[in-house]
């Protein structure tokens, strides 16, 4: 009839490959829900964000921190009282100071009393007085001069040494200098307080009874020779309890 027209033969090697990519694509489809089902189920069982891994981490280090603040901070703690007089003796540090605000001062000033000095007995001492005399330490410090830190005594000789040493080695040094090194820092820092002495009542006699503090390690090393002294004695074949009590009881005596 006109205007129709008649059907295209259909050609076997398209149908064949028609059928083919339905069955391939079947396969891609099952291969593909499987593989969804197998990530779903390993996202169940595994961590697998930032999120999680931060967790992961934070349970692992629980027990650490945990400890840490039992020692620390906790006022049952065994350095509880010296972790409070370290926090306090910052606040006469004037290169600390200087960022700290009043609040924070104040909360410095009387942590002094956990040093256990008579002075700052709570109540009989002269901490209620050094922070009368914060507004007049602020003034000092803020009108010392830049240049002061490196016109101490002993400053220009450490610092040429210290040039000399970063020119020679930059990397290993990474431009450092005397503010990274404690004991020089310390000193520069006695020179200040030793300078501006006279003009504090309160402030300095806390800083000079602060600065006499002893850092050592003398109770640590007497232990180390208690032990060998009782190894040397006793045999090495000791039991670890045995050798403990011993100790306890030789460093209690002694």
């Amino acid at each position: 009839m006109a205007g129709q027209t008649s059907a295209q033969p259909v050609n076997d090697e398209l149908l064949d490959a028609l059928t083919q990519a339905i069955v391939d694509l079947d396969k891609v489809e099952a291969h593909y829900q499987r593989l969804t089902y197998e990530w779903a189920a390993w996202r169940l069982d595994n961590y697998h964000s930032a999120e999680q891994f931060k967790e992961v981490g934070m349970e692992s280090v629980r027990p650490v921190l945990d400890e840490h603040k039992r020692l620390f901070m906790d006022p049952s703690g065994d350095y509880y009282a010296a972790t409070r007089a370290f926090m306090g003796a910052r606040v006469l540090n004037p290169l600390v100071a200087v960022n700290m605000g009043m609040e924070e001062m104040t909360d410095a000033i009387k942590d002094l009393s956990y040093f256990g000095f008579d002075e700052f007995r709570a109540g009989h001492g002269i901490i209620k007085d050094i922070i009368g005399e914060v507004p007049i330490y602020l003034a000092i410090i803020e009108s010392t001069s830049t240049s002061f830190w490196s016109e101490v005594d002993g400053a220009e000789e450490y610092d040429a040494a210290l040039k000399k040493k970063n020119d020679h080695n930059p990397e290993e040094n990474m431009g450092r200098t005397w503010q990274d090194d404690r004991i020089e820092k310390a000193r520069r820092v006695w020179e200040w307080w030793r300078t501006k002495a006279k003009k504090f009542v309160y402030f300095f006699t806390a800083a000079r009874l602060v600065a006499l503090v002893p850092v050592s390690s003398t109770s640590v090393e007497r232990a180390f020779s208690q032990v060998k002294f009782i190894i040397e004695t006793a045999g090495e074949n000791l039991l670890e309890e045995t050798l403990e009590t011993r100790l306890m009881e030789r460093v209690s005596k002694y």
